[in-house]
């Protein structure tokens, strides 16, 4: 801090004024007289410090830290859509909880996900005040981190998450976000958008079965526990190769699907023949067909779970052989 050398010392200031006007009044030799002194400086109050403009405090560590408690539904942290939240896991026992609110009918990912440097590895489960919602995810695959993907009407959604393997400790910290997002997209295996119409209801039954034509592809939902998704295809004469693919839990969905295709008669021929290219939970199954016959195939989620964030993808192949 700078302060003026007139300010520090007033009493010279005025001394050497006061002596020069002493030699100018008694100089009386014909030389010229001496210039007036320089006003003198304008007073300060002395500080020069420049005023604050903000908070000098350390940078918060995301736009919503977690703030405890918030172990219970009942005193979740808040976290607006869009900012991330972080926190960590302090006991082998802790839980957290976030709450975010939905105004209108979207779409919403929420990811769950290890920051930098950090050793958890989070579990997600997400409600609804109405109750619509109830649904989980662990770890993608051999990641550390969670999403989401579901269609939310307007209610107030809690989000707990949880290290997975009930570790606990100062390197056991996550960031959490909630976003509005669009209705997703689908790729096929060849990089191509896979071009899909929603499921139709009712379809619970063989009488009620979607058709089902090659290059189809449907986005179904699991609404209700136990809810069974009927579709059949009607093969024309000659051999044919029939693929069905899911795409669900790789995407974002909660849920864990079987396939089973039955015969005319209702009769097993085969249920899940092999698990999908990257995730058990998103099956694909395969059939050679003779050809001319009618084939029905049901799509249940394994776990019996029912709500909007239990939902699965099918694209359907229909090709002849060569």
């Amino acid at each position: 801090m700078r302060s003026s050398s007139a300010h520090r010392h007033p009493a010279l200031r005025t001394v050497l004024a006061v002596a020069v006007a002493g030699l100018t009044s008694a100089c009386s030799c014909g030389e010229p007289s001496l210039p007036p002194p320089p006003p003198p400086p304008p007073e300060t109050t002395g500080d020069t410090s420049i005023a604050e403009t903000g908070d000098t405090g350390p940078p918060l560590p995301c736009d919503a830290p977690e703030v405890e408690p918030n172990d219970t539904f009942q005193t979740p942290t808040m976290l607006p859509l869009d900012q991330v939240g972080c926190g960590g896991f302090e006991v082998e026992t802790d839980f957290d909880h976030w709450e975010f609110t939905v105004d209108a009918p979207t779409w919403v990912t929420v990811r769950a996900y290890a920051d930098a440097g950090s050793t958890a590895n989070v579990a997600v489960l997400m409600t609804s005040t109405s109750g619509d919602i109830a649904a989980g995810r662990d770890g993608d695959f051999e990641a550390q981190d969670v999403t989401m993907l579901f269609p939310a009407l307007p209610d107030r959604y809690t989000v707990n998450i949880r290290e997975e393997t009930t570790q606990a400790g100062a390197s056991y910290t996550y960031e959490v976000v909630a976003t509005i997002a669009k209705s997703p997209v689908f790729f096929d295996e060849d990089g191509e958008v896979i071009d899909w119409v929603e499921e139709s209801e009712p379809n619970d039954d063989e009488v009620t079965a979607i058709p089902l034509r090659d290059g189809d592809a449907v986005l179904g939902f699991s609404d209700e526990p136990s809810d069974a998704d009927w579709y059949t295809v009607t093969v024309p004469p000659g051999r044919h190769s029939l693929s069905f693919d899911v795409q669900a839990y790789l995407v974002g969905s909660a849920g864990d699907y079987r396939l089973t295709l039955l015969d005319e008669n209702l009769e097993v021929i085969k249920t899940n023949e092999s698990a999908g290219p990257v995730t058990e939970k998103d099956p694909r199954l395969n059939y050679a067909s003779d050809g001319n016959e009618v084939l029905y195939l049901l799509v249940i989620e394994e776990a019996s779970l029912g709500n909007p964030a239990v939902w699965y993808l099918l694209d359907t192949r229909v090709e002849a052989d060569q």
